[in-house]
């Protein structure tokens, strides 16, 4: 019996769409102020990435764990998150966002009355000496959409892999992002 032969890519592109719409969900769960359940969402996608070492959107993906976790009250959780999110920043070599996504969430911490742990997250992670604190200066490029069509997720034009002048990559599913003039 002749079989014909399985299209290779194509288990990659389910997948690819399932994780999708996995964070679409999960930012619809958001923006209906469900955080909890959204932060659970955005924890297995981390994990997810992760274990198919895609650092980069790992760390992205714990970090936006880590705020959603603070915005449902959880924060212990959010705390093991946000140490997750900066070590998986620098092992991606990307220690500017590092010492940015530190310095959002003490403030995240500390809007939401934490200020206790904002001393204490910044105690547990250290930083190296020589990381800047302020974002990195960024090229003139075109203008992003504010959210990923593929997934849903915010998009800022600072801290996303840009391909060229006119594209850069989603930090959360890979999808491809079209800068407009």
């Amino acid at each position: 019996m002749f079989r014909r032969p399985r299209r290779p890519g194509i288990g990659r592109i389910i997948a690819r769409q399932g994780k999708a719409d996995a964070l679409m969900r999960a930012n619809a769960l958001v923006e209906a102020n469900q955080y909890g359940p959204a932060a659970q969402i955005f924890e297995r996608a981390a994990t997810l990435a992760d274990a198919n070492g895609r650092l980069r959107q790992a760390a992205n993906l714990h970090a936006r764990a880590a705020h959603t976790y603070l915005d449902a009250g959880e924060v212990g959780r959010a705390r093991t998150q946000a140490a997750l999110a900066i070590d998986g920043f620098i092992k991606a070599g990307m220690t500017d966002r590092a010492a940015q996504f530190r310095a959002n969430f003490s403030r995240h911490l500390s809007d939401a009355g934490q200020t206790d742990e904002v001393g204490q997250f910044k105690l547990a992670q250290p930083m190296d000496e020589g990381s800047p604190v302020e974002s990195p200066q960024v090229d003139q490029r075109g203008t992003l959409p504010a959210k990923c069509p593929g997934c849903g997720a915010p998009v800022r034009s600072d801290t996303v892999d840009w391909i060229d002048d006119h594209s850069a990559s989603c930090d959360y599913c890979g999808a491809t992002l079209l800068a407009g003039d």
